[in-house]
C-alpha cells in the first residue's frame, strides 16, 4: 500500500476513524473523506516531522485533502504542500493563523462551514488562485486578500459580506468575481444608496477581470467595467439597460440575464457577443439584437409570456432554444 497514491472514501457513511496508520501512506496525492461520518483526522495526520516541515505527518506526497459535509471541526497543522483543501460544508468552525504554511495552496472551498472570520495571515497564500466563500458565515474578507498576487477567482455567493474586499484592483491576476452584492456596503469610501443589492458607482475593478456574475438592479449606475470582460452574468435588473453600458465590452462573448424585470430588451455594440441566455425573465415582451457577426446562440428559458423576437435574430442562423413568435 506504500504506493498508494489516492483514496477516496467518498460516501462511506459508516466511516468514523482512519487509523493511525494512514500515516505511512508516503505516496498518498490525495484523500478524499467526503460524506463520511468522521469527526476529526487522525493524529498522524497532523504530527510535524522534523525534516519534512511541509508534509502531513508521514503523507509527505499529500497535494490535495477534501473532507466536505463531514464533521470535522479541527483543520491541522503541518500541511504545506496541499495544493487544494475542501471543506465545503464541514463542521470546521475557524481557520488557524498557521493556514499561511500552505505556500503552495491553489484552491481553497469553505462554502457553507461555520466559519465566520478569515485570519489576517490568509494573505500569507502567495499560490492561492481560487477562493470559494460559497454560504458561508462570512462578512468581511480581509485587508491582506489585496497581498494574493495569483487570485483569480473568489466566490462570495449567498453570504452577508458588508463591504467590498479592499484592495481588489491590485490583483493583476484576478480575473473571475461571482457575488450577491453586499448588505449595507460602502465601496472605496462612497455612501451607499438606499436599496441593499445596489452599489455606487466609483469601483476599482481588477485590470485583468474575464468573468462577472452579481446582482445589479440598475445598470445605469455602472459607468465602466474592464474591457477584457468575456462573461457577464447580470441578475434582478429593474431598470433598462443603456447602449453606452456595452460601449467597452468589445471581448464580450457569452451574457446571462436572469431574473430581469424589463419588458423590453435591446443588445447593441456587442460585436463579439455568442452566447445569451435570457431566464427566468416574467415580463420580458420584445427582444432585438443587432451586429450579430459572431453571434451563434440564444437561450430563452423560463420566461412565462409570448416574447418578440426582432426580426434580425430570426434571420440570423443561430441555435435557438425558447419558444419564438
Amino acid at each position: 500500500m506504500a504506493s498508494l497514491t489516492r483514496l477516496s472514501l467518498r460516501g462511506c457513511t459508516w466511516l468514523r476513524k482512519l487509523p493511525n496508520s494512514i500515516g505511512n501512506l508516503t505516496s498518498l496525492l490525495e484523500l478524499d473523506l467526503s460524506t463520511t461520518r468522521m469527526r476529526e483526522l487522525p493524529d498522524s495526520i497532523g504530527e510535524l516531522k522534523k525534516e519534512l516541515p511541509y508534509s502531513i505527518g508521514g503523507l509527505e506526497s499529500l497535494l490535495d485533502l477534501n473532507f466536505q459535509k463531514t464533521k470535522i471541526t479541527k483543520l491541522l497543522a503541518s500541511i504545506g504542500r496541499l495544493q487544494r483543501l475542501i471543506v465545503f460544508g464541514s463542521k470546521i468552525r475557524d481557520l488557524p493563523n498557521y493556514i499561511a504554511d500552505l505556500k503552495r495552496l491553489r484552491e481553497m472551498h469553505l462554502g457553507f462551514t461555520q466559519i465566520r472570520e478569515l485570519p489576517s495571515s490568509i494573505g500569507g497564500l502567495e499560490s492561492l488562485a481560487a477562493l470559494h466563500l460559497w454560504g458561508s458565515k462570512i462578512v468581511e474578507v480581509p485587508t491582506p486578500i489585496g497581498n494574493l498576487k495569483k487570485l483569480e477567482c473568489l466566490v462570495l455567493l449567498e453570504i452577508n459580506i458588508r463591504e467590498q474586499p479592499k484592495d481588489m484592483g491590485m490583483l493583476e491576476n484576478f480575473k473571475v468575481l461571482e457575488s450577491d452584492g453586499c448588505r449595507n456596503i460602502t465601496w472605496m469610501g462612497e455612501s451607499p444608496k438606499a436599496n441593499k443589492w445596489n452599489l455606487s458607482i466609483n469601483i476599482t475593478w481588477p485590470p485583468q477581470l474575464w468573468s462577472l456574475n452579481m446582482p445589479w438592479d440598475d445598470p445605469r449606475s455602472l459607468t465602466w467595467l474592464p474591457s477584457n470582460l468575456c462573461h457577464l452574468v447580470l441578475r434582478d435588473v429593474k431598470s433598462p439597460i443603456e447602449q453606452s453600458f456595452f460601449s467597452n465590452l468589445r471581448y464580450l462573448s457569452e451574457f446571462t440575464l436572469f431574473e430581469c424585470w424589463l419588458r423590453e430588451i435591446e443588445f447593441r455594440q456587442l460585436e463579439s457577443l455568442q452566447y445569451l441566455t435570457v431566464e427566468e425573465c416574467k415580463s420580458l415582451v420584445t427582444l432585438s439584437l443587432s451586429s450579430l457577426g459572431k453571434f451563434k446562440e440564444l437561450i430563452v428559458r423560463s420566461c412565462i409570456g409570448k416574447i418578440k423576437f426582432a426580426e434580425e435574430i430570426i434571420n440570423h442562423e443561430l441555435q435557438l432554444h425558447g419558444k419564438v413568435t
